[in-house]
């Protein structure tokens, strides 16, 4: 059974409930008011019929021939006068019966009595049949009767179709899903949804799961292109370089020269495959222990200190304690990037400057040189792997340093 069928049938049993319990409640009200109006007419009409009265108050007569009387007197309503002994003194109508004197209404035989008591000890009686109110009680019930259904079976057809309308998107996000499934192909989106009610918004966001899942999918795919193109580089100079040393036969020197080089670029390999692991360590996973980032920093300006030497850089550092809960090899990773990015791309015979430092929730790290810097609106791309700067690409190195920092970062919150 579908989820819109579900939602008819306990939309349709709901209203059901409403419509039948509405019908009673009206069908009983409409049966009081009427009742409670025929019997405000029957003692309209023994007041107007006592104002009507005439002679003695021992033996009181109707003015029948008064026009305004017979004008005003509520249908076919018979008028009798008794004596207080109970005698018929006089009648207007024709319904013939024999009723209590009490005042008050009662009801003989299907119609309806209304007795009020004279002044002069007598009683006037008012009576009118019940048939044609009981008839017209009776097709009312009829009508609700027919009504009902009727109306149960539109709110049926309504309650499907809204629900048709409200789950549209729910099944157009399906269908998607199957067709990506189906295809792979993860450029399709959700027609969007007007307005801002709880369905636009799933179309929204499912549409901006899609957008992300793609930009995602398109960055891993340039990533591994351009880590294909990075590994092929130096493959095929290791591979040039072994051909062209076992073309003919050379001294040892030689053949040490060339194991040298082939070393370099094994290494060199290395490294770039080492941070193409990292890259692709899934977020969230790091092994977390409490550390100090200060003792970490040190470790790596001692690890780091001959290669800025050799440019003629000197380090400083500002240390503070800073306590946190990470990853140490992680975070020397990071740490190492940034200090040798400083030292590789800063002023030569400069200066790079370190420091740490601690907030209550979080602890930082701040690496500063005297060099160029980056060119304002290159940031954002030097972030992404095997991105380099145009002035530095005569440096050795794969672009990986800013992006191995940033997934160090994403992997620690």
């Amino acid at each position: 059974m579908s989820l819109r069928f579900k939602l008819t049938s306990f939309y349709a049993l709901i209203s059901a409930l409403i419509l039948t319990l509405g019908g009673v409640v009206l069908f009983v009200a409409l049966r009081q008011s009427l009742y409670q109006s025929f019997d405000d007419a029957l003692r309209e009409a023994a007041q107007l019929a006592i104002s009507q009265l005439a002679g003695p108050e021992d033996n009181p007569r109707l003015e029948t021939e008064n026009q305004r009387f017979e004008a005003n007197l509520y249908g076919a309503t018979t008028l009798t006068v008794f004596s207080r002994k109970g005698q018929a003194l006089d009648r207007f109508g024709t319904i013939e019966l024999r009723a209590l004197l009490e005042p008050g209404f009662q009801s003989v035989g299907g119609v309806r009595v209304f007795t009020q008591t004279l002044s002069g000890g007598g009683f006037m009686q008012a009576a009118r049949s019940q048939l044609e109110l009981g008839k017209t009680v009776a097709r009312s019930g009829r009508l609700l009767l027919v009504l009902l259904p009727i109306l149960l079976l539109v709110g049926f057809g309504a309650g499907y179709a809204l629900a048709d309308r409200a789950l549209r998107p729910v099944s157009q996000v399906t269908r998607l899903a199957s067709q990506i499934a189906a295809s792979g192909h993860y450029r399709q989106r959700v027609p969007p949804t007007p307005g801002d009610d709880e369905m636009a918004r799933l179309t929204r966001m499912v549409n901006a799961m899609l957008e992300r899942l793609e930009a995602t999918i398109e960055r891993e795919r340039t990533f591994a292109l351009s880590a294909a193109h990075e590994l092929r580089t130096p493959l095929a100079a290791l591979l040039g370089r072994i051909t062209l040393t076992l073309e003919r036969d050379r001294e040892n020197s030689a053949y040490q020269a060339a194991l040298l080089e082939l070393e370099q670029t094994a290494r060199q390999m290395t490294a770039t495959l080492d941070a193409l692991l990292t890259l692709a360590h899934p977020y969230g996973s790091a092994k977390l222990r409490p550390l100090d980032l200060a003792e970490l920093a040190f470790e790596v300006i001692e690890l780091l200190e001959p290669q800025a030497q050799r440019r003629g850089i000197v380090l400083e550092s500002t240390l503070e304690c800073s306590e946190l809960s990470g990853d140490p090899s992680g975070l020397k990773l990071a740490i190492s990037n940034l200090l040798e990015n400083a030292i590789k791309y800063g002023r030569e015979g400069g200066r790079v400057w370190i420091c740490t430092g601690a907030r209550p929730a979080w602890a930082w790290l701040e690496v500063c040189d005297d060099g160029p810097g980056v060119p304002e609106g290159d940031l954002e791309r030097l972030k992404q792997p095997f991105e380099r700067g145009h002035a530095t690409q005569h440096l050795p190195g794969a672009g990986l340093g800013l992006a191995l920092v940033g997934a160090v970062l994403e992997d620690h919150g």
